[in-house]
């Protein structure tokens, strides 16, 4: 594997030390063999880089996400998931793996807000961050985002509106918010959107929602 990638997950592995799930992770051995970790050619070239990582269900990661996390500049998809010893914020040093298309970082025990860094990773198609202890607002994504499909942030500590930006995301089909202290009127844009589910209960939003019965025909839980 690439050298440079190797460097940044063993920074990953020494940041938490202490798991059993980095036994594999040997400096100097293919990192692209390592548990939790996958490699693609990069095209016209012999290199290979890591585009998958996975580190999930493990309690004796204890700690927070590395910063160095941001160093795995051809990544496309992020699982960290289940660890309920993982705290802290999420470093902001995600907004350089602009290659992300998949962020999984749900049943942790992450606190702080939602990263604005989110807001700059175009080619994200699914976000979860659900069964967090995010606090703060969510973030407006106002650029372009055209596979953007899935948001889930539901059982967190999320406060103040849904951006109504949220409704000019072209393909979002999946919008998971319950289960936080989000408040105001549920904004009319939403209705611009074809959802396959939509979950927004167990929250303090005030007036009417009846124009998302309308035109979303294939809704199938609200």
């Amino acid at each position: 594997c690439f050298q440079n990638d190797q460097n940044a997950l063993l920074k990953i592995k020494y940041h938490w030390n202490t798991s059993t799930f980095f036994s594999t992770w040997i400096p100097g051995s293919d990192c692209c063999r390592w548990n939790g970790v996958v490699c693609k050619k990069i095209p016209k070239t012999s290199t290979y880089r890591v585009y998958f990582l996975e580190i999930n269900f493990q309690n004796d990661i204890v700690g927070t996400i590395p910063s160095t996390i941001g160093d795995l500049p051809y990544i496309e998809n992020l699982i960290i998931c289940g660890n309920p010893n993982l705290t802290g914020p999420i470093p902001p040093s995600i907004a350089k793996l602009t290659n992300l298309g998949l962020v999984i970082l749900s049943y942790n025990n992450l606190t702080g807000p939602i990263p604005n860094a989110f807001t700059k990773l175009t080619k994200l198609a699914i976000l979860q961050l659900n069964d967090n202890r995010l606090t703060g607002s969510i973030p407006n994504f106002v650029d372009n985002f055209p596979e953007l499909n899935s948001l889930e942030f539901s059982n967190n500590q999320l406060t103040g509106p849904i951006p109504a930006s949220l409704g000019f995301l072209p393909i979002l089909q999946f919008l998971q918010l319950s289960n936080n202290m989000l408040s105001g009127p549920i904004p009319r844009s939403l209705s611009n959107l074809n959802f396959q589910i939509l979950e927004l209960g167990g929250n303090e939003f005030t007036g009417d929602a009846s124009f998302l019965f309308g035109k979303i025909r294939r809704t199938m839980l609200i």
